[in-house]
């Protein structure tokens, strides 16, 4: 590389420096600090650190050049010192930044596993739990709750003095860039659920009677290998939670309030986040809840009634458990019959899922639809302007939640991935691609 290449380089990695703490001041790593070194060298250190992080967003193929050089010091005596001090500020101060648009720890970590290394999340969860204990309780909603998830139980931190420290410094430049673009997550208000598959809706009984039933048979669907067996558990489940839902609905009406709407997200792991997606959706739809997908994220947001979310809940849970057990079977199957890789390929596996929550959407639907009309004409008239004025609810939460949402679509590309997920789903007659809200 060339002098003025090199020139035109440090150039613009100041300039990308200096652009980066201007649009974050809270987040701007502090000058100067004790046992950091000089000012003039915290800033090199900072600049390097923004250049790193940014290297791929920004179209640059230098991003190994400049870990390698925060990893060996930047040249400097107690240089490794002064890498580990600023990655930390810059990783905490991406993390401030972070909570203060709508996420949690726990989100962020999850986030930060998925679109870059476990390692880094680690890193995250760690320089934070450091910064929130030398700080003590700020009572940011989050904080207590640094080391309660799975994707954090091993927390590190970064060692100068360790032989891994590269990797660590990779790690944490990793943290950074996917901390650096995560977007606004809207506001939940007290509900801010964080768990794989679903969290608990707000307001929902664990000792309820009729969801102990209904995760029995739910529990009954997932462990039996017989699809028609396995279907008339998750019938009378539906059934079950359809009925409950709505004597909770007709017991609760008070026309001098509105009705309470929660919401909460729903985190799925890769791969085929989308199609998962989808299955959310079609599950909340029969549930009279709406769901937000954020696919780039990961993350659906599933509006409606403390108890409809706890049934979008069980009913997601189980059909994941189900959809990939399925699968596994097929790809088994396959492999003892010497056939081609088929059901262990991406395209069948996301056809299968495609498949699998479009019949799982129309079989719920009907199911709801059947229980609805069997509790009106028990129930009287006084039920449907109740279910009318609780849609209109979730609409309007929707609505301020994710205002210019827009309907996608999904569609299968390998036939027999979605004839097998048909078969799955043990249903008949059914289109091709329900829609799904994403933002």
């Amino acid at each position: 590389m060339g002098t003025k290449n090199r020139e035109r380089r440090r150039a613009k990695q100041a300039r990308q420096a200096k652009r980066h703490q201007e649009q974050d001041p809270r987040g701007r790593a502090r000058e100067g600090t004790a046992g950091s070194g000089s000012e003039g060298d915290g800033r090199q250190v900072d600049r390097l650190i923004a250049a790193a992080a940014h290297a791929r967003c920004d179209g640059r193929d230098d991003e190994a050049e400049l870990i390698a050089e925060l990893a060996g010091g930047c040249g400097r005596r107690g240089g490794r010192q002064l890498v580990a001090d600023r990655l930390r500020l810059f990783v905490t101060s991406q993390a401030t930044a972070v909570l203060a648009r709508g996420w949690t720890l726990d989100e962020a970590c999850r986030v930060v596993r998925r679109k870059a290394t476990a390692s880094a999340a680690d890193l995250l969860a760690a320089a934070v739990g450091a910064a929130s204990a030398a700080a003590g309780p700020t009572g940011r909603p989050g904080e207590q709750r640094i080391f309660d998830d799975d994707a954090v139980q091993r927390p590190r931190d970064l060692d100068p003095g360790s032989a891994g420290f590269a990797a660590d410094v990779a790690a944490a430049v990793a943290a950074i860039g996917v901390l650096a673009h995560l977007p606004r997550l809207a506001d939940l208000g007290g509900d801010r659920g964080a768990g794989d598959g679903a969290s608990r809706a707000p307001g929902a009984s664990g000792d309820d009677p009729v969801l102990a039933r209904v995760r029995a048979l739910l529990a009954k669907a997932e462990s039996t290998e017989f699809a028609e067996e396995a279907d008339a558990f998750m019938a009378k489940a539906q059934e079950l939670m359809t009925r409950h839902s709505l004597d909770r609905a007709l017991l609760e009406q008070d026309p001098a309030t509105a009705p309470v709407v929660v919401a909460h997200r729903i985190w799925l792991d890769d791969p085929y986040v989308q199609a998962k997606s989808l299955l959310v959706s079609v599950v909340a739809e029969s549930s009279r809840c709406r769901a937000v997908a954020q696919a780039e994220l990961g993350v659906v947001t599933v509006v409606g009634h403390p108890d409809d979310c706890e049934i979008v809940e069980l009913l997601v849970t189980s059909l994941l458990v189900q959809a990939t057990r399925h699968i596994a079977a097929l790809a088994r199957r396959g492999v003892a019959a010497g056939a081609p890789a088929g059901a262990r390929s991406p395209s069948f596996r996301r056809s299968f899922l495609v498949a699998f929550a479009s019949r799982i959407g129309t079989r719920l639907e009907q199911a709801s639809r059947a229980a609805t009309q069997d509790a009106a004409a028990e129930l009287g008239a006084a039920l449907l302007p109740v279910l009318a004025r609780r849609e209109d609810a979730v609409d309007d939460a929707v609505g301020k939640l994710f205002p210019g949402t827009v309907r996608s679509s999904l569609a299968a590309t390998n036939q027999a991935g979605w004839i097998a997920g048909r078969a799955a789903a043990d249903l008949a007659d059914l289109a091709v691609g329900p829609s799904l809200r994403a933002t």
